[in-house]
């Protein structure tokens, strides 16, 4: 054991692994003296004799060994250096454990894969490296493997390092340096993250088991092109395990965009839990004057005591957070009149009451219970009634329940979108008296499905006073207020605590006809309509398109 300079020009690599029980720990001897014991865990203490090179020394940093785990000065020190170490090693070495009986025909299917395509993960596409490959490519083919290779898959995916939150900043600092490393096997860390592009997109041959698809998902959020806030983060990291709850924010914090880095959080293990998130949304309100973080909080019973505008991140939120943001208060800076420990005081607009709301009860999370829970929720005289706005209901109905998420929004189009033009028609088609909707089913409205159960869960379907209908969170409530706050792209639903002035969060919400800025700047001329715009495949923003020319602006035509 030695130290290094940060300036060291020594190679080293970085090890990520899971920690493991604490019980029966293993004793490390370093160097001879008898105070250079150290006790370790037995995953540790099983990936070492695998690390080490049988021919010459081998330079590594491990968490366990090179930071005092019991003086929370020091791990919090080391917590903000591990960005630096993990950028600068050689490799990031990911030790998922010993290998079973079936990790070579894991690590077989996903090289085979590596062969066959080349995938561009920025735009979410893939093209064949041959020619006569063309089918691995298509995303209607089913993949050619049999239940051996998808139980190995599976089994790989499943070992705990896959759901370890320490991970996700990890592999991302390593980038093309990362190794999966299984026993002797191992495999760079990119092809894995390529070869779940087949995953993901690629029929399989039999059904695919929900925990399976959560694995994929898992690998998937490592590869985000774009850094953002720490809201979306964790999110994305939310069902990722820790044995910290402060370590939702610690850890992530060098995944965050460059801007949200400069706000420079001290890491404190000695905080209470409640007052690390609440000082990081405090800073975050005051240091970019934005209220971008409000929608990640749900109003619920607070284990953590903090104030319902600070997001409890210590467990997995009830809802899903939508998948392309909204313009309801357009890019305005928030306007904050005080923050205190309990309060703040910010300024808005009430933009809707709540007058009816119907909870979610999907049933189940197959295309026929989502299907069910469509024509139960469906409004009535849906295919005739008109929605504020002079829009058909059916029309309004199509897009609250995904959030208005649609690949023709997209500029240019993102096939992993549903098509708003198909899923319009599927929805008239299953609200149609007797359909067989099992008839109906096609990749498209499989698509569709699937976004309106991500976008659903833990929802209400709300109707408004002045008849708009929307999503709330499942909490939601008769005259809850419905309000767009400057600083915050998303509508909020508040519920009155106290006198007429003061409120608590009960969560993010979506509103149809009022999601673009609509009440504060007008509706949009004739001839524009919002989209988002994408580059290299990655959602950059909201932009405005002129439907005369097709070309796209950032000024809102309505100013």
């Amino acid at each position: 054991l030695k130290p290094l300079q940060r300036s060291h020009s020594s190679p080293f690599d970085a090890l990520s692994y899971t920690w493991g029980s604490p019980a029966d720990p293993e004793t490390l001897l370093i160097g001879s003296r008898e105070k250079g014991k150290l006790h370790i865990t037995q995953n540790l203490a099983t990936a070492l004799p695998y690390l080490r090179f049988p021919e010459r020394e081998r330079l590594i940093w491990i968490d366990a060994i090179c930071i005092n785990q019991s003086d929370y000065d020091e791990r919090a020190l080391q917590v903000q250096l591990m960005p630096d170490i993990y950028k600068a090693a050689e490799h990031v070495v990911c030790w998922v454990g010993k290998e079973s009986d079936n990790s070579a025909i894991a690590f077989d299917a996903i090289r085979q894969l590596d062969r066959k395509l080349d995938v561009n993960l920025t735009e979410d596409t893939a093209k064949p490296r041959a020619e006569g490959d063309e089918h691995w490519a298509d995303i209607s083919t089913p993949l050619p493997f049999d239940d051996r290779v998808m139980q190995a898959i599976s089994d790989l995916l499943g070992r705990s390092w896959f759901e370890r939150l320490w991970v996700h900043q990890e592999v991302r600092l390593g980038s093309n340096r990362a190794v999966l490393q299984c026993g002797d096997l191992s495999i760079e860390w990119h092809k894995v993250v390529q070869a779940n592009w087949s995953f993901r997109f690629k029929p399989w041959r039999h059904i695919v088991p929900l925990e399976f698809r959560r694995r994929m998902g898992i690998v998937n959020r490592t590869n985000f092109p774009i850094a953002t806030n720490i809201g979306i983060i964790i999110r994305r990291t939310c069902r990722l395990k820790c044995s910290n709850p402060r370590d939702r924010v610690y850890a992530m914090r060098s995944t965050v965009r460059q801007e949200e880095q400069d706000m420079h959080i001290d890491v404190n293990y000695k905080l209470p839990v409640g007052k690390v998130y609440q000082s990081y949304v405090e800073r975050f309100i005051s240091h970019f004057q934005s209220l971008r973080l409000l929608p990640f909080c749900e109003l619920q019973d607070h284990s953590l005591e903090m104030p319902t505008w600070v997001p409890d991140w210590s467990h997995p939120p009830n809802t899903n957070y939508p998948r392309a943001a909204r313009y309801a208060s357009g890019y305005m800076k928030a306007n904050v009149l005080s923050i205190s420990d309990e309060r703040l005081e910010i300024a808005g607009m009430h933009i809707g009451t709540v007058a009816q709301r119907t909870v979610v009860n999907a049933g189940g999370t197959d295309e026929a219970s989502i299907v069910q829970f469509i024509r139960d929720s469906a409004p009535p005289g849906i295919l005739t009634s008109v929605h504020p706005g002079n829009v058909p209901m059916i029309e309004a109905f199509c897009c609250t329940l995904c959030f208005d998420v649609f690949r023709e929004r997209a500029v240019p189009e993102r096939a992993v979108f549903p098509s708003f033009t198909y899923s319009l028609k599927f929805l008239e088609s299953i609200l149609t008296a007797d359909s067989d909707a099992s008839k109906l089913n096609t990749p498209e409205t499989t698509t569709y499905l699937r976004y309106v159960a991500d976008a659903c869960k833990g929802r209400s379907i709300i109707k408004t006073r002045s008849g708009h209908i929307g999503l709330a969170p499942s909490i939601c409530e008769p005259e809850d207020r419905i309000y767009v706050f400057p600083g915050c792209r998303e509508l909020i639903a508040v519920r009155k605590h106290g006198s007429d002035s003061e409120f608590r969060v009960v969560g993010h919400a979506y509103v149809h006809g009022m999601a673009d800025g609509e009440l504060i700047f007008g509706p949009l001329p004739r001839h524009y309509d919002v989209v988002l715009h994408s580059e290299e495949g990655a959602l950059k923003g909201l932009q405005f398109r002129n439907s005369k020319d097709g070309t796209l602006e950032e000024q809102n035509p309505r100013l």
